[in-house]
């Protein structure tokens, strides 16, 4: 933190002149606050779906149609290769998600999440999106738009990647 921080200006009046890094670290922290309560919050859930958090992170990009390749997964969730077709692997066992291999173009495959998969995703969709707007409403004002402007942020690099 800025040791000059809440010090007084000279009218008199308090100045917040915190540093870039400790907005990106107040951001990390919300950010990973966030993703502690929603793990905790859907533990039970995925439980009972026999799922795993990585396996429903997966569900969800597919639920919310972010991408439909394992490459494109791999890079939003910042992840090997690997790991996601061992989570695609599963969730096609389990009849979630079905792996949809391109006529014109063998090397693609597209995935396609299933009538079974819609339902498990709707189901614990639900309670995810109740979590957040939960969480949202237990910020202050200014984590509010502090926490827009990250969901912005994330969302943009989203859509580069």
């Amino acid at each position: 933190m800025n040791i000059n921080e809440n010090l007084p200006n000279q009218s008199g009046q308090h100045k917040n002149t915190s540093s870039k890094s400790d907005v990106y670290m107040t951001a990390a922290l919300l950010g990973m606050n966030i993703f502690n309560e929603t793990k905790n919050h859907l533990k039970n859930p995925l439980k009972k779906e026999k799922i795993t958090m990585n396996q429903w992170v997966v569900l969800k990009i597919l639920f919310l149609k972010r991408a439909n390749t394992a490459s494109r997964i791999a890079d939003i969730m910042n992840t090997d290769g690997a790991s996601i077709t061992r989570n695609l692997d599963e969730l096609e066992y389990r009849g979630l998600i079905e792996r949809d291999r391109q006529i014109d173009d063998r090397r693609i495959i597209l995935l396609v999440i299933t009538n079974k998969g819609l339902q498990v995703a709707e189901k614990l969709f639900a309670p995810y999106a109740k979590l957040l707007n939960n969480l949202e409403n237990r910020l202050t004002r200014d984590e509010r738009v502090m926490w827009r402007k990250v969901e912005r942020c994330i969302a943009t690099h989203i859509s580069k990647a």
